[in-house]
């Protein structure tokens, strides 16, 4: 896969199917297998020294991740919060077509660090 450079937005966009590893880890409760329907969806911080704890939308923006001129708001919060949810979805059909399950995914998102300003 080719991809372009990127400054890392440090949240991951987690979209699980199955209670599984971490998940199970944290929130107790939830038995082991537990299938999430609609798909349970989860936005984490990355900080491993504090175990990547969840954020909400609103942890997010008010962050104020700046990257290259781009500060990532409400717009791009909704953008990448879509485009997870699409991908997640998309993913999953495919793989029941091959009569397998997408357990969980993990999406992180960058800004293009060849981004001219102002363009």
């Amino acid at each position: 896969m080719l991809s372009k450079e990127c400054d890392m937005i440090p949240i991951e966009w987690v979209t699980r199917r199955l209670a599984t590893g971490s998940f199970l880890k944290r929130l107790s409760g939830v038995p082991k297998g537990y299938r999430f329907h609609p798909l349970k969806h989860e936005t984490l911080y990355k900080d491993d020294a504090n175990h990547n704890p969840h954020w909400s939308v609103g942890q997010i923006i008010s962050a104020k991740f700046k990257y290259n001129d781009v500060l990532i708001g409400p717009t791009e919060v909704d953008i990448m919060t879509r485009t997870y949810i699409l991908v997640s979805e998309v993913l999953e059909k495919i793989w029941a077509s091959y009569n397998c399950v997408l357990v969980n995914m993990k999406i992180e998102f960058g800004v293009d660090r060849s981004r001219k300003t102002g363009s």
